[in-house]
């Protein structure tokens, strides 16, 4: 494992970094305090404010907002439209329900007549039993008579 030693390394770093290179080919000097054009590179700098820039920023940001709000008017528009027809479909809905309701209990009201018409006709339909009975009874005497004659 080697170890390196240095003195001064950031004075050496400074050094090897391509602006310094660029420093040292036009000053060509070697002191440790640095040179105007290095402090220039160093210092983040604030230049002129483009004012064409600014408005450029300015009138774009308009634009978008302008865009923005055109598109969220639009899309509350259509939320709206959305809601109307959700709520007209409920209302259809409600209604189908409700007459399919009231036609379920007409229905059931008119199987329940049927029914106790039914029975009805099934109690008629005992006496017309003894009648059959009798009519066969009848039957039978007139076919013996027959006979005899």
């Amino acid at each position: 494992m080697t170890h390196f030693v240095t003195e001064d390394l950031e004075h050496k770093i400074r050094l090897s970094s391509p602006v310094a290179k660029k420093e040292m080919s036009i000053s060509s000097s070697r002191t440790c305090t640095p040179s105007p054009l290095y402090r220039q590179l160093l210092v983040p700098q604030v230049g002129q404010i483009d004012t064409a820039l600014i408005n450029d920023l300015e009138c774009e940001a308009h634009r978008m907002a302008t865009s923005l709000d055109s598109l969220i008017e639009n899309l509350s528009g259509i939320l709206h439209s959305i809601s109307s027809i959700t709520a007209d479909n409920v209302d259809v809905y409600k209604n189908a329900v409700s007459k399919m309701s009231d036609s379920m209990d007409s229905n059931i009201k008119s199987m329940y007549t049927m029914m106790a018409k039914a029975e009805e006709v099934t109690q008629s339909m005992k006496i017309v039993e003894g009648h059959a009975g009798r009519i066969k009874e009848i039957k039978r005497l007139v076919d013996i008579f027959e006979s005899f004659i």
